[in-house]
């Protein structure tokens, strides 16, 4: 006994009976639903020319649930409150920005607004930094070097 029927011209394998699948000149229907027109064939009035998106439409633009600035500032801030040198620069962005992370999920205008602050607070306390250091530097050089102290004692 042969366990495959054979297959005849004009009629459909996967009917049983090898009836005919109804689908345009013989052809098989899509296993996907309606069958699409051909390459540079027109579809007929009133047919979508593509299915429609089954995920639906893509979310509008705005903000999304993960404040990307927020936690870059969060780094940063960290790192440099973690380095001894830039302790006092790092706290306060480092405080503004987990406190825009906590806050994006329930309200994200005080999320961005916190991060916005905290972006300027990092900035000023940043460049109040390097004024400091190159002021310090400024005054090292210009100490006179004959204040007093003679380094040639022998």
């Amino acid at each position: 006994m042969d366990p495959y029927p054979p297959h005849q011209p004009g009629q459909d394998p996967q009917q049983p009976g090898g009836q005919s699948s109804g689908g345009p000149q013989g052809q098989q229907p899509s296993p996907y639903g309606a069958s699409q027109p051909g390459y540079g064939q027109q579809p007929q009035y009133g047919q979508t020319p593509y299915s429609p998106n089954p995920y639906g439409p893509p979310p509008a633009g705005g903000s999304s649930d993960l404040n990307v600035s927020a936690l870059v500032l969060t780094i940063l801030s960290a790192l440099l409150t973690l380095s001894c040198y830039c302790t006092l620069v790092g706290i306060a962005p480092l405080i503004l920005g987990i406190m825009g992370l906590v806050k994006q999920s329930s309200d994200p205008a005080s999320a961005s607004r916190l991060t916005k602050i905290g972006w300027i607070v990092f900035a000023v306390l940043s460049v109040l930094a390097i004024i400091a250091v190159a002021s310090f530097f400024a005054w090292a050089i210009s100490q006179d070097s004959s204040s007093g102290y003679d380094y040639d004692t022998y």
